[in-house]
């Protein structure tokens, strides 16, 4: 398999949330692995795939508390928990890209479309945890007067969701058509 169908299938492994009875079937520590494999092997065509693959890392281990069964922990260790994957996430998406567009420099279509994808992941998760770490939307509910305003930032929220899984597809279908490339898989070492 080539690397960047790796990443790929990894990353779907960690956004796919399937649930039977409270017990995750599909463990996202599986597809962390497997994108911290595939980044390995093309660490070598330019180091961000290296920082991407430590990227993985930490949302592999910030996966790890979903392994224990029967596990409670309390709402702000799940938001923390949240914002390593969220960060995990834009680090490997935007490292990947980062590497993508100096292993492709030659291609400037490819170069500016990474940049891009890029730029607007990073633009959603600042303003995502921006608007996660916002003390309104942390209180326990409501106060008389901000009613109105928490519809509106759930629907904000709620659009910057659905925004944040359009950009996520984006970039896989950007990984899946560039699979293929010479430059982008593993280095065969020379026999001499």
């Amino acid at each position: 398999m080539r690397p960047l169908q790796i990443v790929v299938g990894g990353l779907v492994i960690v956004v796919l949330d399937l649930r039977f009875d409270g017990f995750d079937v599909v463990v996202d520590l599986i597809g962390w692995i497997l994108v911290v494999k595939a980044l390995r092997l093309l660490a070598v065509r330019d180091r961000a795939f290296a920082v991407a693959a430590v990227g993985a890392v930490l949302g592999g281990l910030g996966s790890i508390v979903q392994l224990v069964p029967g596990l409670t922990v309390g709402a702000g260790v799940v938001s923390v928990l949240g914002a390593v994957e969220t960060l995990a996430l834009t680090v490997v998406v935007v490292a990947i890209c980062t590497g993508i567009a100096r292993v492709l420099a030659h291609e400037p279509q490819v170069v500016r479309h990474a940049r891009i994808l890029r730029a607007t992941d990073v633009a959603l998760t600042v303003v995502a945890l921006g608007l996660g770490s916002s003390p309104v939307l942390l209180s326990a509910g409501p106060t008389p007067g901000t009613t109105g305003w928490l519809v509106g930032a759930g629907a904000v929220v709620l659009l910057l969701g659905a925004l944040t899984f359009v950009v996520l597809i984006w970039f896989l279908v950007f990984l899946w058509r560039l699979r293929d490339r010479p430059e982008l898989q593993e280095q065969q070492p020379v026999v001499a």
